[in-house]
């Protein structure tokens, strides 16, 4: 499958107090959003309270997963890292 390397994408905005704490560190990480065009799963992995990860699913089952790269001179873009249709 091919992933464009970097596409223009707008992540959702954290909201840490709608988020939960997933892995047992004591920091709200994983926040999710559902909407008319699907569900919406952030998570802020570095706790500096912006998402740096996003897997969006639409209603026909379809998914893509994003990712916050930052470059060596520091500029930083999405990149599509996933993309497909969850198994029925």
């Amino acid at each position: 499958m091919w992933l464009p390397d970097e596409l223009v994408f707008e992540p959702a905005e954290f909201d840490a107090g709608h988020a939960v704490d997933t892995d047992g560190d004591g920091l709200a990480e994983t926040m999710v959003v559902q909407g008319d065009d699907g569900l919406t799963v952030a998570y802020d992995l570095d706790g500096d309270g912006h998402t740096d990860y996003q897997v969006e699913f639409d209603p026909t089952g379809g998914y893509r997963s994003w990712e916050l790269h930052t470059g060596a001179d520091g500029a930083a873009a999405w990149r599509l890292t996933d993309r497909g249709t969850v198994a029925e």
